[in-house]
């Protein structure tokens, strides 16, 4: 599963005004993480959680203002004891705190796992990061380096990886549409709804069930299933993100110069790039748009 970690300098009791940039990020934040079911990196102990509801209550903050704070504080907190090692993106952005280093560490722990953590910075805080869609973290206590995504938190969807990192069907970094061009429709492979927001590591178990289904429903959409041997596990980072999750293959001719990603079935699917659907190999071949909907043949 992904995490995201949030660059957030601001102090805790700064979220108690509700009209405060603080809890607006911390807010925001949480909606994204909410959305796509992803992980949040916490970063708050038990003790700073119980200490900052105490002092709610002293200032009498009316409650029903701070309603939503208090249940993403709660999401936020340590469920056990934070590391003592701590991790710095390079260069240094200013007003990390330790607490937060060592948050970054926590989540690093399997430095092979090369998508996650992903870092989140508020627009506000962007031009303290360095330039690119990738930050270069060093674990302070074996000087080992991490390369992990960098990404705003206003603009987390636009990423070429957040998202797509987690979701080989999704390509919409490898063939976007022409601005202006009458079709805009995203490039994404057609994916199976019982694996809708499924992690990479229960993939493999729901794809036997995914495949005994078969790829057409009942509605007539068909979905792209990959081969029996395929585990993400087994695809390299360089592959993943250049399109090449799935195994590729050309198309039978007479369409022979062109490669596309290789069904359960052995067939080729291939993008069109000016219709923007997919084309599977069979014939006649099939048009098939990004959600798995049948397209009529043009006459």
């Amino acid at each position: 599963m992904s995490a995201l970690i949030l660059d957030h300098p601001w102090g805790l009791d700064e979220c108690l005004d509700p009209a405060s940039p603080a809890l607006g990020v911390l807010l925001r934040f949480n909606q994204l993480a909410t959305k796509h079911d992803i992980e949040m990196v916490r970063l708050i102990t038990s003790e700073e959680c119980e200490d900052l509801k105490l002092r709610v209550y002293s200032r009498r903050v009316p409650r029903n203002d701070l309603t939503a704070w208090i249940r993403v504080l709660h999401q936020l907190v340590r469920e056990s004891p934070a590391g003592t090692f701590m991790a710095v993106p390079e260069p240094e952005p200013p007003d990390l705190t330790p607490d937060w280093k060592i948050a970054l560490r926590d989540a690093l722990a399997d430095l092979e796992d090369w998508r996650k953590p992903q870092v989140v910075v508020p627009r506000s805080r962007r031009g303290q990061w360095p330039k690119g869609t990738e930050v270069e973290i060093r674990c302070l206590d074996n000087q080992e380096l991490a390369l992990r995504v960098l990404v705003q938190l206003e603009t987390y969807e636009d990423h070429d990886h957040s998202l797509s990192d987690f979701d080989p069907w999704d390509l919409r970094h490898e063939h976007r549409p022409t601005p202006g061009a009458r079709n805009q429709h995203e490039c994404r492979l057609p994916k199976p709804p019982k694996l809708a927001k499924v992690p990479l590591e229960q993939l493999n178990d729901l794809l036997r069930e995914v495949r005994s289904d078969g790829w057409k429903d009942r509605d007539g959409r068909y979905f792209f299933i990959p081969p029996q041997e395929w585990r993400a596990e087994d695809v390299d980072k360089r592959d993943w993100r250049s399109g090449r999750a799935f195994k590729r293959e050309y198309a039978p001719r007479p369409r022979s110069s062109r490669k596309g990603p290789v069904d359960y079935n052995g067939l080729v699917w291939l993008w069109d790039e000016a219709e923007r659907h997919w084309d599977v190999q069979l014939k006649p071949h099939l048009r098939i748009s990004h959600t798995g909907e049948h397209l009529k043949q043009k006459r």
